[in-house]
């Protein structure tokens, strides 16, 4: 095929199996379904395993939501398959998405280096390098070599540097510059533009300012220029004697602020022709010298050893970046002859690369090496207009070369249909993107209608067809179109005499179109930068229109922030005696209390047995134990904050006191505390709105409310996401550039080529490049839009944006006719509105009845929803320290003599010594599940001198709880760490200890689980690594009220794990101790039965028997449709004999029904009553 020809519209019918596909996808083009289809048909059609498919994407988000589309397909029944699912059909071929190679670049990079860890000779297990340790290493490395002498030298020449911009330097420096493995620079990649050309060192201005000789070293080093010193110094002219002596004192000269029009009256003033030249070549000595930046220097002559000693850096303290993973693989596979070339290729036939617009030439290097080759293929999606991440790293470029070379060896197509806008939306987005250059040739999108497609978005305004495209009639500055905005919301939102909003969106209902009303959730305000947001989130502010802003500081700065830093203050002082007393009472007086000032000092508050003292010592517990999901949840349940601001007036705060508890959830599972939580909310407080770049500070803050309000974001965060309606700001409005950050741009190389180039200075090609993202960025906000866009024409438009906007007057005068047709219909391209400016008395008072009308329908229907979804979502965990629990397997064990309790030697044997409690008597209708065992397999070894005991069993459990089943390998070392320290086990210096446990939990959360639902098991395995933490709660308490004084402690207790799959819920126990000496006891179902019914029958029961119980509470069903829709079993996990992709050390048990499960419980008590 000819290179840069127009690319032929994507069909899954003609995608040939061995082809190479540049897939070039538009916004709402259908990408992620075409890549799961793909992946089908290699699968189906071809028979490639889904372990030789390797894909890539940019996002770990992404790749999650990838590999369930994907594990979708694979398990749904199709008719075309006689009603089986593609697993089920093609049992031969792999389908095991758990481990399948689906996830962003990095996280292939690292999987790689684990996986064939010899062969690419590098260190395995290294923890990821922070912005701490990139400023702690610039800190060191310039208090030592030859840098710091340079630094001295540059004091003495009466330099000030700036320390910090020079950190910042180095650290920007060491994110955006690459050497290869032998430490040359690779222009291919990235080459570094010097700022400074010359070494200032030999510059006769560094050498006055040192010299105290100043007509010395003039003299010597600059004839001329002596001369024209001695032409002032022996002028007639008073003013030329005074400059001379001026300029003498050279150190003064450069520092007394003038420039030189500031000197003009004098030096006009009787001064003659020569006179006037003389003192400008002097006074050039002064703009060199204030316009050297010593730091710039710095970075220009050491960048090559900076770079070599943050490797050694990283060596020493085993840590890497990001930019390390990519590295490490990119100069293994450019090796000749490199074994891990041969390796890749030996692992995977087909590459699917997701998001390919924001590649990099690093990226496709990798990718081409192992795919463009014979017996291999790449297939990469992407959309060049929506490259917005350059300052993340993103090269277009690289994307039109990389499609050029596989159109050569392949094909380019695009997915023409967009399905996620109305006509309207496409119509004026086909007009108005038409004669933008996105590096590559616009291509229209088309779009779907009912006779085609079976469904189309239309809206309605006032009971007729609306355009799509809504602008301001008369020009308006920033915060008149806020205004405007506002207005426009409040009119949609409106009702009618029938109950209907004034705007209208279809829905498709049974193949009918319908049509709903809107709501403010169905609103987004998009804009380029933070201070663009100000001034429209003011007006909403103002109106009383709820308003959440996604990446908002400004959400620390209110009473909010200031109470949670109050509660927190409480939660954190290990008790109310003394001095603390007073953080209780502050934290009374807050929203979540709302105790009055008055009330306070009632002597009600001073008893430790209040309801609210109580809730402190629970929170405390769960504070200690870094249970932040749980503590959050119970703060804002427990104090019943929701019912205390359910007024419209405080509906807004409402949303904020969420908002930043989900900030701080997200916060402290990071390895903080308490502790660090109120430090930085009491900093982050005092910067209000200021214009920040996108940092962690923001990045957690939720994108979506549990209540209906209008969301503010920036155009950046949109990417990947859909609104029905957008209200665009413009952005026009630069992004903000840190100080001491370096510029990426294309120029001319070395090599007489274009290469991208690195530099501490602005090069022009950077403004147009930067002009150039904004309007991808402007394409991508437009994009967002389902059915509606409002967007601005203001009357004044920053330099450099103003033919970005005089593309959208040109699409108006070319579009002022233009109209297309639904439903016969003329509808024109867009609507021009009158901005009215209605008093904000009239806006506040509409938006008041619109609140009101809603929070009157949605009391009946949404109180009770919310109370019941929260309630499935939460188990309460209670106060752990208030009981003592016994353990069930002493049930059939007594303690040896000298235990400090006797409680269960009592229980266990009656003074005749007969046994109380025949455990083997208990549950003989257990159902067991038999797995996949494998007798073949070798134990891990257990290193010389491993603890035991009880400790280790807690260390092991505590390990299990902390981990995030799904990303478990990113800090396991950490928690390992932390948790055997806990218990009084130092591994910190015990590698081998710590890599036995790394296998254990890998071989845990790996291991093949077959899949209970009721009394049933159902085809397939999975494993624990696909639970998220959204469906698993660790240590779940239950209580039976039974009287009985004997049996009572074990009728109350703690589940090591709940986990939810697909609305069955399971429930699973660690067991940390050895079965005996035999491994292979581990694979026997048999004596894994024996294990768990000599010692577990009784608690199985109870576990079961409760978890059903509970589930009762939300499901209308009996308890034997709850057994067999909903219950998933038991799960033993004996963790020491768990081997990945086997069943070895599992034992599974069920029952038939709920009928055998609940006689199994009544005969527990019975028996417990009868003796």
């Amino acid at each position: 095929m000819a290179v840069n020809s127009t690319p032929s519209i994507f069909s899954l019918n003609n995608f040939k199996y061995g082809e190479n596909y540049a897939i070039e996808a538009s916004a709402g083009t259908g990408k992620t379904y075409n890549i799961t289809e793909i992946v089908k048909k290699l699968i189906a059609e071809h028979s490639l395993g889904l372990d030789k498919i390797l894909i890539v994407t940019y996002t770990e988000k992404a790749a999650g939501e990838l590999k369930n589309r994907i594990r979708e397909i694979l398990t749904k029944p199709v008719e075309e398959y006689s009603g089986k699912s593609i697993q089920e059909y093609f049992p031969n071929v792999n389908t095991d998405i758990d481990n399948a190679s689906i996830g962003t670049i990095h996280s292939f990079c690292k999987n790689t280096i684990t996986e064939f860890v010899v062969s690419s000779n590098q260190v395995n297990n290294l923890e990821l390098a922070s912005d701490n340790d990139l400023d702690t290493f610039a800190k060191q490395y310039i208090r030592k070599g030859n840098i710091l002498n340079d630094i001295i030298t540059f004091f003495n020449y009466g330099y000030e540097l700036d320390e910090e911009k020079l950190i910042e330097r180095i650290r920007s420096a060491l994110n955006s510059y690459y050497l290869d493995f032998n430490y040359n620079e690779n222009e291919n990649i990235i080459q570094y533009e010097k700022t400074v050309k010359t070494n200032p060192f030999d510059e006769l201005h560094f050498k006055l300012v040192l010299s105290d000789d100043f007509e010395g070293v003039l003299q010597k080093n600059d004839p001329n220029l002596y001369n024209d010193y001695l032409l002032l110094k022996n002028s007639n002219n008073l003013v030329g004697k005074e400059l001379a002596y001026l300029i003498k004192n050279f150190k003064d000269f450069i520092s007394d602020g003038k420039t030189i029009t500031s000197y003009g009256v004098n030096i006009n003033n009787g001064f003659t022709k020569e006179e006037k030249a003389a003192f400008k070549n002097l006074y050039e000595l002064k703009t060199k010298a204030l316009g050297f930046k010593e730091d710039v220097f710095l970075i220009d002559k050491y960048i090559t050893d900076i770079y070599k000693e943050f490797e050694i850096y990283k060596k020493e303290h085993r840590i890497q970046t990001f930019n390390d993973m990519i590295r490490v693989i990119h100069e293994l596979l450019m090796q000749d002859g490199s074994k891990l070339l041969e390796l890749l290729r030996n692992k995977y036939k087909y590459a699917i690369i997701d998001e390919f617009q924001d590649t990099n030439e690093l990226q496709f290097n990798i990718f081409s090496k192992i795919f463009l080759s014979p017996n291999h293929n790449i297939i990469v999606v992407g959309d060049p207009k929506q490259s917005i991440y350059g300052y993340q790293g993103a090269d277009i470029n690289v994307y039109k070369k990389a499609v050029d070379i596989i159109e050569k060896n392949g094909q380019k197509c695009r997915l023409a249909k967009n399905y996620r806008s109305a006509p309207g939306v496409i119509e004026f987005g086909n007009e108005l993107f038409k004669n933008y250059d996105f590096l590559t040739p616009f291509e229209p999108s088309l779009y779907c209608n009912v006779q085609d497609d079976g469904k189309e978005k239309r809206l309605k305004y006032k009971g007729s067809y609306a355009s799509s495209l809504w602008l301001n009639s008369a020009p308006l500055d920033q915060y008149e179109y806020a205004k405007f905005a506002v207005e426009q919301i409040v009119d949609l939102v409106s009702k009618n005499s029938k109950g209907e909003t004034n705007l209208q969106l279809s829905y498709m209902d049974e193949g009918k179109i319908k049509y709903r009303n809107v709501t403010f959730g169905d609103f987004v305000v998009l804009a380029r930068t933070r201070s663009e947001m100000k001034p429209i989130k003011n007006e909403l502010e103002k109106a009383g229109i709820p308003v959440i802003k996604y990446k908002d500081n400004a959400l620390f700065s209110g009473i909010e922030c200031a109470h949670w830093i109050a509660l927190l203050e409480a939660i954190n002082v290990p008790d109310f005696t003394g001095y603390n007393r007073g953080y209780f009472k502050k934290a009374l007086i807050t929203k979540f209390f709302d105790i009055s000032l008055s009330d306070i000092n009632n002597q009600i508050y001073d008893d430790d047995s209040t309801p609210e003292f109580s809730l402190f010592n629970k929170w405390r517990i769960l504070a200690k134990e870094k249970l932040w999901q749980d503590l959050f949840d119970e703060i804002l349940i427990d104090t019943e904050i929701d019912k205390k601001m359910s007024s419209l007036s405080d509906i807004q705060s409402l949303a904020i006191f969420k908002q930043i508890a989900s900030y701080s959830i997200d916060y402290l599972s990071k390895d903080k505390d308490i502790i660090d939580l109120i430090k930085f909310l009491r900093n982050v407080s005092k910067y209000g709105d200021d214009e920040l770049n996108d940092t962690d500070i923001s990045n957690v803050i939720k994108k979506s409310t549990d209540f209906d309000c209008v969301r503010i974001m920036t155009m950046h965060a949109s990417k990947g996401l859909q609104f029905p309606i957008v209200i665009s700001t413009g952005g026009f409005k630069k992004k903000y550039h840190p100080d001491g950050a370096c510029f990426d741009y294309h120029d001319i190389g070395n090599s007489g080529k274009e290469v991208r180039k690195l530099a501490f200075f602005k090069h022009d090609n950077y403004e147009i490049e930067q002009i150039n993202e904004f309007k991808r960025i402007y394409y991508v906000a437009y994009t967002r839009s389902e059915y509606l866009l409002i967007a601005p024409r203001y009357a004044k438009i920053g330099l450099g944006f103003i033919n970005i906007f005089a593309a959208m007057e040109t699409f108006l005068n070319s579009c002022i006719n233009k109209t297309f047709t639904v439903d016969n219909a003329n509808i024109p391209y867009f609507d021009i509105r009158d901005f009215k400016n209605r008093p904000l008395s009239q806006i506040k008072k509409d938006v008041s009845l619109i609140l009101s009308d809603k929070k009157q329908s949605q009391i009946d229907n949404d109180a009770s929803k919310k109370q019941i979804d929260m309630l499935k979502d939460l188990i309460k965990i209670k106060n752990k320290s208030l009981t003592y629990k016994h353990s069930y397997s002493s049930l059939a064990h007594p303690k040896n003599n000298g235990d400090e309790t006797s409680f269960d030697d009592n229980l266990n044997s009656d003074k005749e010594g007969e046994s109380v409690l025949q455990m083997i008597e208990y549950d003989e209708s257990a159902k067991q599940i038999i797995g996949f065992y494998d007798g073949n397999l070798s134990p891990i070894e257990i290193p010389n001198r491993f603890p035991k005991g009880a400790s280790l069993g807690n260390a092991i459990h505590e390990v299990f709880e902390r981990l995030d089943f799904t990303n478990y390998e990113e800090n396991l070392n950490n928690v390992i760490l932390d948790r055997f320290l806990n218990n009084g086990f130092d591994f910190s210096n015990n590698n081998e200890a710590l890599t036995y446990v790394r296998d254990i939990v890998g071989n845990v959360l790996n291991a093949k689980l077959p899949i209970v639902k009721g009394g049933n098991t159902c085809n397939g395995y999975f494993s624990l690594n696909q639970i998220v933490n959204s469906n698993k709660k660790a240590e779940i308490e239950f209580n039976f009220n039974y009287p009985n004084e004997k049996l009572k402690n074990y009728l109350n207790g703690f589940m090591d794990l709940l986990f939810k799959r697909d609305n069955v819920y399971s429930i699973l126990d660690w067991k940390s101790d050895l079965l005996n000496d035999n491994f292979e006891s581990y694979s026997d179902e048999k004596e894994l039965k024996k294990q768990v019914d000599d010692r577990y029958s009784i608690q199985r029961v109870l576990y079961s028997y409760c978890l059903i119980k509970w589930l009762k509470q939300f499901y209308n069903e009996s308890e034997e449709e709850i057994f067999n829709n909903h219950f998933g079993g038991i799960y033993y996990v004996f963790v020491r004999g768990a081997n990945k992709n086997t069943s070895n050390g599992v034992y599974i048990q069920t029952w038939d029904s709920w009928d055998d499960l609940n006689k199994e419980f009544n005969k527990i008590l019975k028996m417990s009553k009868r003796q």
